[in-house]
């Protein structure tokens, strides 16, 4: 397979998620489902995100699941995604099957560069409690956004220039609600 871009049909995704339970993406079907592509497990920046996320719960349509896929074990991610609730979906691609299969991008110079341009964020990230000490999973996974629609087609897709550079919560809000 290749990147995911516009139009395609993501149809085998199945994870294992946090909560014991399993990610299925065809049992979700007529949804709105959003999906953050991340990094490791103990990465700052995307459990921030996941933060930012959860905290705009109410303002989500009915049909719509959000979803976030780290790139690591379960076991590990279990350890430090507690903190999220149960209004998202946290998952692990252990062996990174799905991200090696749609290509989710790698590189060391983009984490860096998101490390520098951020240091605000990080200090946030950390003041939440967001700084564990697990490096379990892909440290260079540069985050991928997508929005796959209620006929399961990929409506928008963004591939992050940095590890902090995401789609915009007012736009998966109105996504949600589509």
């Amino acid at each position: 397979m290749a990147r995911i871009k516009v139009g395609d049909k993501i149809r085998d995704l199945k994870l294992p998620t946090i909560d014991g339970k399993t990610f299925d993406i065809s049992e979700h079907k007529g949804k709105n489902i959003f999906i953050s592509w991340l990094r490791f497990s103990g990465c700052p920046f995307c459990h921030l995100r996941i933060n930012e996320l959860t905290n705009v719960d109410d303002k989500y349509g009915e049909n719509f699941e959000n979803v976030a896929i780290f790139s690591c074990n379960i076991d590990a991610l279990k350890k430090t995604a507690t903190k999220h609730g149960t209004s998202i979906i946290v998952a692990a691609d252990e062996k990174r099957t799905y991200f090696d299969k749609y290509e989710m991008p790698r590189s060391l110079a983009r984490v860096s560069l998101g490390i520098l341009i951020s240091p605000l964020r990080m200090m946030r990230a950390v003041f939440k409690g967001y700084a564990a000490p697990s490096f379990n999973g892909s440290f260079n996974a540069v985050p991928v956004d997508v929005m796959i629609n209620k006929e399961g087609i990929v409506e928008k897709v963004k591939y992050a220039s940095h590890t902090t550079d995401h789609m915009p919560i007012n736009e998966i809000i109105e996504f949600s609600n589509s």
